[in-house]
């Protein structure tokens, strides 16, 4: 019966390191894939405000403009000459790498690159 104590202690030893060595591969594994360089994720980001921003209207005409940012989204367009979508007018368009298609609920269609922060 001693003997038999013995291997199982043994047994149970191996077990737990066993497991945690696989839970320590497991960890590093999580944090190489999910931290360090992320050179796919180019788009900075952009905090609420009004940005400098080039919009081609429907494959044509280009406008410079002024655009409204909120959680990441244009949600206004500001043109030079005093005309402007709001957000009832637009439909919010989600920025990807400092490009957003925002489409109007009259149908026109904007490319939208970001330039600058104003």
């Amino acid at each position: 019966m001693q003997k038999f104590k013995i291997i199982l202690s043994k047994i149970f030893k191996v077990i737990l390191f066993a497991a945690g060595g696989f839970f320590l591969v497991y960890g590093l594994y999580l944090e190489i894939t999910h931290t360090g360089d992320n050179s796919e994720d180019d788009d900075p980001g952009y905090s609420d405000g009004i940005y400098s921003a080039t919009a081609k209207l429907n494959d044509s005409a280009t406008y410079k403009v002024d655009v409204k940012i909120s959680g990441d989204s244009i949600v206004q367009i500001n043109f030079p000459n005093g005309y402007y979508l709001l957000e009832d007018s637009i439909i919010a368009a989600p920025i990807d790498k400092g490009y957003a298609i925002v489409e109007g609920v009259s149908g026109k269609t904007f490319e939208i690159e970001i330039e600058e922060k104003e």
